[in-house]
């Protein structure tokens, strides 16, 4: 008798523990799978996106630093009135503020040419307003075109008013940044208003 109590007992355990280590296997499954997953999301790739604050199309940027075309298209257009549209008074102010956006290679000829630009407003008096007309983006998205109409006024007269282009070369930097690597205006023929 007392055997057999004994080995009811023994059986009894055995179940428990066979329960006990089934219970066990499934934690151990199910922190290992917790694990593996954890590791994936750890190994995610992050993208940084930087928006434009001129933002009226959608766009899209990968992880290995390309954008599509309407993101360096909108770049343009959020950064063009810093250096196309101002006064004597607030030239200063833009011209810092679309210096943030240069790439560190094209900074001293392109903050040169706008420095230069900015003393040349500030002797004479100028305020001048761009209205841009057409937008052009050109070699994958590197090149931006806006041309439009810019007019100068000096007190209340209007003193020139012509066809300009702007060509903003961008690059994406680190963090997906839009940075401008090239500048230029380009004037296209004299005023409309001269013989």
């Amino acid at each position: 008798m007392l055997i057999r109590t004994f080995r009811e007992r023994w059986l009894n355990l055995a179940r428990e523990n066979g329960l006990l280590r089934f219970a066990v296997g499934v934690l151990c499954v199910t922190v290992a799978l917790q694990g593996c997953h954890m590791k994936k999301l750890s190994e995610r790739t992050t993208v940084h996106v930087h928006v434009p604050e001129y933002m009226r199309k959608d766009f899209s940027v990968g992880a290995a630093g390309t954008a599509s075309l309407s993101y360096t298209e909108q770049w343009a257009l959020s950064l063009l009135p810093f250096i196309a549209s101002f006064t004597a008074e607030t030239v200063d102010f833009n011209v810092r503020q679309f210096l943030l956006y240069v790439h560190p290679e094209s900074y001293n000829p392109i903050s040169g040419f706008l420095l230069e630009k900015s003393k040349e407003i500030k002797t004479s008096g100028v305020a001048q307003a761009f209205f841009p007309k057409t937008v052009a983006v050109e070699e994958e998205g590197d090149l931006v075109t806006v041309s439009g109409r810019r007019t100068r006024i000096v007190g209340n007269v209007v003193t020139d008013q012509r066809e300009v282009s702007y060509r903003i070369r961008f690059e994406l930097g680190a963090l997906n940044r839009p940075l401008v690597t090239e500048l230029t205006e380009d004037e296209g023929g004299g005023s409309p208003d001269e013989p």
